[in-house]
C-alpha cells in the first residue's frame, strides 16, 4: 500500500553491478537526512552477476533498502515490478548506471508536499568519469501535461520525472515490456493525462554518457520495429482520447518515432532495411491515416516511407 514513505526510488539492475554501488551511494547520500521517508527498491532483473552479494552490507544497515529478484523481463519489466512493490507516495525511476545529486533532496522533499501528479527534474549530462558536459533545467510555468507536450521541449527519459503513485494507479499506467525506447510511449501517456505538474528547479539527476558501442547507440532492426510499434500505439492512444482535430497538435511525436526508426535503419544492413520496409508496406493503411492528421513537417517524410516500402516490395 502506498503512503508508508514519501518517495520510492526504483533501481533496476541488469549487468550494471560495476556502477550499482556508485548509484546506490548517491541515493543514500542525497537523502541522508530523510531516509525514514525514502524507500529504495533494487530489482535484479535476472542479471548474470551477483547484485545481492554487493548489496548485503546495505541491506543489513538500511531497513528502507529492499532487494528483489525476478527472471529477466527487461528494463520495463523491472520498473513495473518495482512500482508494484513500492510503498511511496511518489515514484522515481533511477537507472543503475546513473546517479542523483547530493544537494537535491531538501528541495524535492519540500515540493512533493504540493501533491501534484508529476514533477520534472533538472539533470546534467556527464561523461564516463563524471565530468560535466551540460545541464538542463526545466522551465515550466505550465499547469498541465498536455500544455507541456505542446512545447515539444520536455525530456523523454523516465528518470527525469517524479510521479505520483496514485496517479499511476488511477490511469493504470505501466511501462510497455519487451521493446526498446519504451520511455517514448510511457512519458507521452504520463504527461498527456497529467492534470498538475511542476518543475523541480535543481539539478537532481546525473545522466552518464557512455558513447558509441552502448546498447542505446547500437543500430538494430528490432529498434526500428519497436519505434514503428510505438508510433502505432501513440496514434491509437491519441485517437481514443481526442478528436482528429485534437490529435493533430501532438502528431509530431508519432513523426519523431518514425524518423528515429528510419535513421536507425540507415545504419543497419540491407536485409534489415528490406525486412522493415516490407513490414511497413503491410502497414500502409496506418501510414495513410497518419497523412490525414500529421503536421506538414512530416507529411513529406511519411510519403517517402510509403514510396520506399513499395520500392523494396518489388525487389
Amino acid at each position: 500500500m502506498s503512503g508508508s514513505y514519501k518517495i520510492s526510488l526504483i533501481i533496476p539492475v541488469y549487468k550494471t553491478e560495476k556502477t550499482l554501488i556508485r548509484c546506490l551511494d548517491s541515493c543514500i547520500n542525497a537523502f541522508l537526512d530523510y531516509l525514514h521517508q525514502v524507500e529504495i527498491i533494487v530489482i535484479n532483473d535476472g542479471s548474470p552477476g551477483d547484485p545481492q552479494s554487493i548489496l548485503t552490507p546495505y541491506l543489513t544497515k538500511y531497513p528502507n533498502i529492499k532487494y528483489y529478484y525476478q527472471k529477466n523481463r527487461g528494463l520495463s519489466g523491472a520498473r513495473n515490478k518495482g512500482i508494484s512493490l513500492s510503498n511511496g507516495e511518489y515514484i522515481w525511476c533511477i537507472d543503475s548506471d546513473d546517479t542523483i545529486s547530493n544537494d537535491c533532496a531538501e528541495y524535492i522533499m519540500g515540493i512533493l508536499d504540493r501533491k501534484l501528479d508529476v514533477y520534472t527534474v533538472g539533470y546534467s549530462l556527464v561523461d564516463n568519469e563524471g565530468n560535466l558536459i551540460s545541464e538542463v533545467r526545466p522551465d515550466i510555468t505550465i499547469a498541465s501535461g498536455k500544455e507541456l507536450l505542446l512545447t515539444y521541449r520536455q525530456p523523454m527519459g523516465a528518470p527525469f520525472y517524479i510521479i505520483s503513485k496514485k496517479y499511476l494507479e488511477q490511469d493504470n499506467l505501466m511501462f510497455y515490456e519487451g521493446i526498446y525506447h519504451e520511455d517514448n510511449l510511457f512519458n507521452f501517456q504520463l504527461l498527456y493525462n497529467a492534470n498538475s505538474l511542476a518543475a523541480i528547479d535543481v539539478i537532481a539527476y546525473n545522466y552518464y554518457q557512455y558513447g558509441s558501442g552502448t546498447i542505446t547507440s547500437t543500430p538494430s532492426l528490432k529498434r526500428s520495429k519497436d519505434l514503428l510499434l510505438i508510433s502505432e500505439m501513440l496514434y491509437e492512444f491519441l485517437m481514443s482520447n481526442s478528436t482528429t482535430r485534437g490529435v493533430r497538435p501532438y502528431s509530431g511525436y508519432i513523426g519523431l518515432c518514425l524518423t528515429s526508426a528510419y535513421h536507425n535503419l540507415k545504419r543497419c544492413n540491407i536485409e534489415s532495411r528490406r525486412f522493415f520496409f516490407l513490414q511497413l508496406k503491410e502497414k500502409k493503411t496506418f501510414l495513410y491515416k497518419l497523412l490525414k492528421i500529421q503536421r506538414l513537417k512530416y507529411v513529406v517524410f511519411i510519403s517517402y516511407l510509403l514510396i520506399q516500402s513499395f520500392f523494396y516490395a518489388k525487389e
